[in-house]
């Protein structure tokens, strides 16, 4: 894989700019492809088709274009990040029909404000735009967080609720059109989750000042989209020299 950055960062009181313009190719780049499993099928004996996903090196990906940072200091309780790029994503099709390619923006905005000396509050929102991939393409994906951090017993302790995915809106939706396939697989994670924490500060230990400053946990569940404090660009994975055998995941799609 071959990669290549410039970019440029601009400061002015509080306020913080950057941009970077990237460019990122691979060949043999692992895809993830979906075919009918006729012999399953035949075996199953019921009027259904099942496919199976399968991961190979195939084709060569590009990706290339523009992102954009800014930190802006609304007020001395409110401050707003926000993340966003715009580039030209390119892969080989399925088909041998030449290319196929778009024009993603993932963009990701974080929203901190302290109401109180001892309360903060922390809105996010993630939005991946339509991908292609060789066999289709994915739909867009979004979704708002929301976390709260009180101080108590004179900074001592800490009690934090976070709610990832409030709006209940991130599902992976893939439109496909294969050999001998068309459809639509949209697939439900359990995004939508609470997650309530107490902590106790030991020592000279204080709380920290904002919500993201916490220390965070895995939290085990799907979170398509999001990117945490900064977007990350697609990275086109790629390894020439391996080989991936089939996948071991079948679906089925039923006949009404």
């Amino acid at each position: 894989m071959q990669v290549a950055e410039l970019g440029y960062q601009a400061n002015r009181q509080s306020t913080t700019l950057s941009t970077t313009l990237f460019g990122r190719f691979a060949n043999q780049a692992i895809q993830s492809l979906r075919t009918l499993d006729t012999l399953a099928t035949r075996r199953s004996g019921q009027p259904d088709f099942i496919t199976r996903t399968s991961y190979a090196n195939f084709g060569r990906t590009a990706s290339y274009g523009l992102e954009l940072s800014l930190t802006q200091p609304l007020t001395t309780w409110w401050k707003l990040t926000a993340n966003g790029s715009f580039y030209r994503n390119q892969v080989a099709s399925y088909a041998g029909d030449g290319t196929r390619a778009n024009f993603p923006g993932p963009a990701y905005l974080l929203n901190p404000f302290s109401p109180t000396k001892t309360l903060a509050v922390q809105l996010s929102g993630t939005y991946r735009a339509p991908l292609v991939v060789p066999q289709g393409r994915l739909l867009a994906v979004y979704g708002i967080d929301v976390a709260l951090r009180q101080r108590l017993f004179h900074n001592r302790a800490a009690l934090t609720l976070r709610v990832s995915d409030v709006l209940n809106t991130r599902r992976q939706h893939t439109q496909l059109a294969a050999e001998g396939l068309t459809a639509n697989f949209q697939t439900k994670y359990e995004t939508r989750v609470a997650y309530l924490g107490f902590t106790w500060f030991l020592g000279t230990n204080k709380p920290a000042s904002t919500v993201e400053q916490q220390p965070k946990a895995d939290t085990g569940v799907w979170e398509e989209g999001r990117a945490g404090p900064v977007v990350r660009r697609p990275r086109p994975s790629a390894n020439p020299g391996a080989t991936i055998a089939e996948a071991s995941t079948r679906s089925v799609i039923r006949i009404s």
